[in-house]
């Protein structure tokens, strides 16, 4: 059996203790923070999207839904639906279980819009006219052919990867 001895100075020993201690803190502060941040700038970067020119291209209008559209909302993007996609997207927290926090950005199940709405370019027909709607039904099925969730969030990719870069850094002035 071998031996060995460790001396360690008590101020090195304290400044180890400290920054284990700062680490511990940015972990507990970033493991909500980092997530809610991501969700809130994705939500922005789609509502920024959903109100430019830049995202009103892809599937066309037929000129009756059209001329709908702009009579009832005077929009001609497709993604301004009377407003209330625009209202439901929100960063929301998923789950919170030990250890598991996870927040999203977008549209939360279970929200519905003010009902009044030609969901299939046919006003006034069909049974899905005019009853409330799930705002996450229409959001799916407008991303079929106008996409624009899906490409934000690709866009959205590096700027995640950049604010966890933004993480690490401040844990490794953390030991300095």
């Amino acid at each position: 059996m071998q031996k060995f001895t460790i001396k360690l100075d008590k101020r090195n020993l304290n400044k180890i203790f400290r920054g284990a201690d700062k680490l511990v803190a940015i972990a507990n502060t970033q493991k909500v923070e980092l997530p809610k941040t991501g969700s809130e700038k994705y939500s922005m970067a789609v509502l920024n999207a959903i109100n430019s020119v830049r995202w009103s291209y892809g599937g066309k209008y037929n000129k009756r839904y059209m001329d709908w559209k702009i009579e009832n909302y005077k929009v001609h993007v497709p993604w301004k639906l009377a407003g209330d996609l625009v209202r439901a997207l929100k960063s929301y927290k998923l789950s919170s279980s030990v250890g598991n926090i996870k927040y999203l950005g977008g549209i939360r199940r279970g929200i519905y819009d003010s009902g009044g709405k030609s969901w299939y370019n046919k006003p006034g027909k069909g049974e899905m006219y005019g009853k409330r709607k799930e705002i996450a039904f229409y959001g799916k099925e407008v991303e079929k052919t106008k996409p624009m969730f899906k490409p934000i969030f690709r866009e959205f990719k590096p700027k995640w990867a950049t604010m966890g870069k933004k993480v690490r850094n401040q844990q490794r002035r953390a030991w300095r």
